[in-house]
């Protein structure tokens, strides 16, 4: 999600999504997005004493998760399906944290949990 241009994020708010704070997120410029998320990985590691590894993967895999309608709504009428390397369909907690522990082979233990436990609640 963090590797996806702020353009193409756009065109997926434009249309219907499930999450209203999803589509802000999808709608924000790349310096509005890189605030949003340091603030937010701030919270999530000081605040709510999660895993820097953990607010990370979910950083990236939660709107994937809770948008992947949307998203592969997008890429099939688009005809962009090169963006699904960049985009993979997550539709579920443990399809999501199959992706994480393939992309994060430190993500472990507690820190997985934790991610489990975020994604949970997309």
């Amino acid at each position: 999600m963090n590797r996806v241009p702020s353009e193409i994020l756009n065109e997926i708010a434009k249309r219907p999504m499930r999450s209203e704070a999803m589509r802000a997120l999808f709608q924000m410029s790349e310096d509005e997005k890189a605030q949003h998320l340091a603030a937010e990985y701030q919270f999530l590691t000081q605040t709510a004493d999660v895993d820097g590894l953990a607010a990370l993967a979910y950083q990236e895999l939660g709107p994937l998760l809770a948008e992947n309608e949307a998203i592969s709504r997008y890429l099939v009428r688009s005809g962009r399906q090169e963006l699904r390397s960049c985009l993979p369909e997550i539709t579920s907690v443990k399809e999501a944290l199959l992706y994480a522990r393939a992309e994060w082979p430190l993500l472990e233990g507690k820190a997985l949990r934790q991610l489990a436990d975020l994604l949970a609640v997309v």
